[in-house]
């Protein structure tokens, strides 16, 4: 079996790699996507901060602070462990990342009439954001996602981690006669049939853990 996984090498967590050896899965591993941070002027006047992925996280606190009375609210687990490892803690995080839809309700209720900053891309779908009223809302663009051209050899399954990966991707490569797509989440997975192509699974809590799960049954 060979998989293709749109993420770098060095996000691949070890018991990640350790499972695919076990397994005799040929992992081969590229972003097809770049970040360029930009700089921006740090807005006042927020109750929260609301990180959709890793690269919001780092794009924020590479170069500014975050007050104690402003609480951090991340969208899914590694998300929040971008959040920690910044030397923050979370004051809410979803378990279930994959699943945007049901989670961007339960944020609304959550968040009920204050205001949310959301540092985003110039590719940001904006599902959390759209939820809320205009006047509770701060978006600024903190970085800026490209499309990196990768010439990927044909492999058993795909596991598109964004809609920007699956972009990039079918901009410079097709598909073999028999393959199978999972993807990271409900975002992902809409990429992708919008596309025409078929999602056979779709993570709901967007995790290396659940990844596992899935491959073990294939």
């Amino acid at each position: 079996m060979k998989i293709f996984l749109s993420k770098d090498p060095i996000e691949i967590p070890k018991e990640f790699l350790v499972f695919c050896k076990e397994k005799n899965i040929e992992l081969l591993a590229k972003s097809c996507i770049e970040i360029e941070f930009l700089e921006f002027e740090m807005p006042t006047n927020f109750d929260y901060i609301f990180f959709a992925s890793k690269n919001a996280v780092l794009s924020v606190l590479k170069d500014n602070k975050i007050t104690e009375n402003i609480k951090i609210i991340a969208a899914g687990k590694a998300t929040a462990e971008a959040v920690n490892k910044m030397g923050y803690a979370c004051f809410h995080f979803y378990e279930t990342a994959g699943e945007i839809a049901k989670n961007a309700q339960e944020f609304k209720e959550l968040i009920d009439t204050e205001t949310v900053l959301f540092p985003c891309s110039n590719l940001s779908k904006n599902s959390y954001s759209s939820v809320l009223e205009a006047s509770q809302k701060i978006k600024i663009q903190t970085y800026e996602t490209k499309a990196k051209q990768q010439e990927i050899p044909p492999c058993t399954i795909y596991v598109f981690t964004s809609p920007s990966n699956f972009n990039s991707f079918i901009l410079n490569n097709n598909f073999p006669d028999k393959y199978k797509i999972i993807s990271w989440g409900e975002s992902t997975s809409e990429a992708i049939k919008k596309s025409g192509f078929v999602v056979d699974v779709s993570l709901n809590t967007s995790s290396f853990e659940e990844l596992i799960g899935i491959l073990s049954g294939l």
